[in-house]
């Protein structure tokens, strides 16, 4: 399925209404950045693919459930996984349990959320870091080392979640 918006979305069934929570957040990190920076991004500046196993794997051979930014097409495509499993998934079910299970608990209780809902979060999370990627290039930023730009890139991300999403900084 495709929506329409000036960040189009291509989302795989069941998936409509996270693709317009993730078109609504990119187009206020967009605009948040376009007034703090001095820069104007291309309109589309990304097409959202929010995918299930079969339809990432019809169109991509990067393994299912890593988010991940397309940018050697124009405009560049960020890859979102629309089902809880996949790479990313089995990541953070491994990072789990090294965290006091009171001080998960606690968390969990006070935002009345599971930990597969948590884990979703992150996930969505992350397209912001990958579309800090977008802001870099647009600024001139060409980081001499990956780490680097993996790092300026989390940091465009964290930076927006933090202003306009306070509630979600323990996620990241």
């Amino acid at each position: 399925h495709l929506r329409y918006s000036s960040i189009p979305a291509y989302f795989s069934d069941g998936a409509e209404r996270r693709s317009l929570g993730l078109q609504a957040g990119l187009e206020s990190m967009r605009d948040l950045y376009e007034r703090a920076l001095p820069v104007r991004l291309t309109r589309p500046a990304v097409v959202v693919a929010l995918l299930a196993t079969k339809d990432w794997q019809r169109v991509t051979t990067t393994p299912y459930g890593l988010p991940f930014i397309e940018t050697r097409v124009s405009p560049p495509i960020l890859f979102i996984p629309a089902e809880a499993e996949g790479v990313a998934y089995v990541s953070l079910g491994a990072r789990k349990s090294p965290i006091p299970k009171d001080d998960l608990d606690l968390y969990l209780d006070a935002t009345g959320k599971s930990f597969r809902e948590i884990s979703r979060e992150y996930v969505d999370a992350t397209a912001f870091r990958e579309f800090g990627h977008i802001l870099m290039q647009a600024y001139g930023i060409a980081p001499r080392s990956r780490w680097f730009g993996e790092f300026l890139a989390g940091y465009f991300g964290y930076a927006f979640v933090a202003e306009t999403m306070p509630d979600r900084k323990r996620v990241l």
